[in-house]
């Protein structure tokens, strides 16, 4: 269904996020799960899936997303800033993935931190996050990026050092970065924008629709092409 209908950006991070995903059944917590697509699909995978959302009404689209695929995914409306409250999550989760979310957040360093301590040990975390060398998609990626929570970005993206020192002071070890969605996705992604301010969003989905196989059939980056989003896979340690 994101081949069909979602945005080609969001569908290159869930190809990456399930290649990372245990072959096992797993609890997954997935923060800052906008309309649900990443929770919806983990559970249709058999995980046992929860969701943290800032909007009711976006909680609610996901809801019935859920409902409508038979998805058991789970969801609750939740502050990632006031995260630390939520002691009847501490070590609860396998895997804590964070997509897009960390760069609309001021203290980064204490979110990721949060989200560490949900983790058990030996449990992964999956981010991904706008890269620092992104080609502006439309004016809102140009910036200016102020230091103000309103729903935008605070910060244009990280780079590999920025990215690894976010979940190093959170005492969890790299395993992985990389990144995805290349040139091809982010010019599906432009055309489908400009046409939707122009025309409409379903008359510009119709148009771009035979675009979208472009970036499924192609690799997920492009050397001579800046990737849009960098991908962070780390685990929380075992001790004792």
């Amino acid at each position: 269904m994101l081949l069909v209908f979602g945005d080609t950006l969001v569908l290159d991070r869930w190809r990456w996020v399930r290649s990372q995903l245990p072959p096992i059944k797993s609890s997954i917590l997935d923060a800052g799960c906008g309309n649900g697509w990443l929770a919806i699909n983990c559970a249709k995978l058999g995980h046992d899936s929860l969701g943290l959302g800032w909007s009711d009404r976006d909680l609610d689209v996901a809801q019935e997303r859920a409902l409508w695929f038979r998805s058991n995914a789970r969801f609750e409306v939740q502050d990632l800033r006031e995260l630390e409250c939520r002691n009847d999550l501490v070590q609860t989760f396998d895997v804590v993935t964070c997509s897009e979310v960390v760069e609309h957040i001021i203290d980064d360093a204490r979110l990721v931190r949060t989200l560490a301590a949900l983790l058990r040990p030996g449990g992964i975390m999956l981010l991904t996050a706008p890269s620092s060398q992104y080609v502006p998609i439309d004016s809102g990626d140009a910036g200016p990026f102020n230091m103000v929570e309103d729903g935008g970005h605070v910060r244009k993206g990280y780079s590999p050092a920025d990215f690894r020192y976010l979940v190093e002071q959170a005492e969890l070890e790299v395993e992985e970065v990389a990144y995805c969605s290349g040139r091809a996705s982010q010019s599906v992604t432009r055309i489908l924008r400009r046409l939707t301010r122009s025309i409409s969003y379903i008359p510009a989905w119709l148009l771009t629709f035979p675009l979208r196989l472009l970036p499924w059939m192609t690799e997920r980056g492009c050397p001579q092409y800046p990737p849009y989003s960098i991908c962070l896979r780390a685990r929380k340690p075992i001790t004792g």
